[in-house]
């Protein structure tokens, strides 16, 4: 939402002057449209890599400083990254993990970023056309997903990241909201409000 952009920017210009990370990864076209707009003044220099969006939705000059967009897996020093979007059916989602868990390394972490509702976590409010699948579907050493805008734990290894900001009626506004931290070598995750 365009009248929160302002203040979100604010927070983390705040943020970002104690604190830079080693990697930016905006998922989604929202995520990934604020970044191409605020990129020069939020991460200057750091490595982008958008994913979960449709290509298009981002202008040409997105990818010509050092960022790229990755639809499947690619690999970072010791980490294995995994991306699979928001599929049309269960079949297709099912099939798109079952491809993830065949690409993992043997040598190196594996993170997989997708964004299914989980049967394990009941939403406040029910939506149609869901793509719903169980945890135990999901294959890897870490799992971000998204959907649920709360950041919150689902087993080991598997969280929602969250989101910044809130997006619909069926949003928990008593439940903060921020950005994850997930260190790869050492499993830990860390919610920033």
């Amino acid at each position: 939402q365009s009248d929160m952009e302002g203040p979100f920017l604010q927070f983390l210009l705040a943020r970002l002057a104690k604190w830079q990370p080693d990697l930016v990864v905006p998922i989604g076209s929202p995520a990934g449209r604020f970044v191409v707009k605020y990129r020069d003044r939020l991460f200057p220099g750091t490595p982008v890599i958008y994913t979960g969006m449709d290509r298009r939705t981002l202008p040409h000059d997105a990818f010509q400083s050092n960022a790229t967009f990755v639809g499947e897996s690619f690999d970072l020093a010791g980490l294995r990254v995994h991306c699979v979007p928001q599929m049309l059916t269960v079949p297709a989602a099912l099939e798109a993990l079952e491809e993830a868990d065949a690409n993992r390394s043997a040598d190196r972490s594996n993170l997989l970023i997708t964004h299914p509702r989980l049967t394990q976590l009941r939403p406040r409010y029910d939506d149609i056309n869901e793509i719903e699948i169980d945890v135990s579907t999901l294959k890897s050493d870490f799992v971000l997903l998204g959907h649920y805008h709360v950041h919150q734990k689902v087993d080991a290894g598997v969280w929602y990241a969250g989101s910044p900001d809130t997006f619909t009626f069926a949003d928990d506004p008593d439940r903060p909201k921020g950005f994850v931290v997930l260190d790869t070598d050492t499993g830990a995750m860390q919610h920033l409000p």
